[in-house]
């Protein structure tokens, strides 16, 4: 299982981007992943995600971008930042 932080200030952006990169290439022991495990743990990745960055939309940003490339873990990670910055919430720990 991957190694889930407690808030989104103790993650780096890298790492945050990683773990967005887990719904489309698991790694660790979950790259072996299969059928409804598989599903358990994008859902469990989901909760954490929705969990830590407080984004409303958090699972849309994921399933259902509003544009096309808004989904790569690069641009979520732009939107989530600036959600949470206009929101007055702690960025990630080498946010400036």
């Amino acid at each position: 299982m991957y190694n889930f932080k407690d808030e989104i200030e103790d993650y780096t952006e890298r790492e945050f981007i990683e773990l967005l990169g887990e719904f489309t290439n698991p790694t660790g022991d979950n790259a072996q992943l299969k059928g409804e495990e598989l599903d358990k743990y994008w859902d469990d990745l989901e909760e954490h995600l929705t969990r830590i960055t407080q984004h409303p939309l958090m699972s849309d940003l994921i399933y259902y971008p509003a544009k096309k490339g808004d989904d790569e873990p690069e641009n979520i990670l732009k939107i989530v930042k600036e959600w949470r910055r206009s929101q007055g919430l702690p960025l990630f720990k080498d946010s400036k």
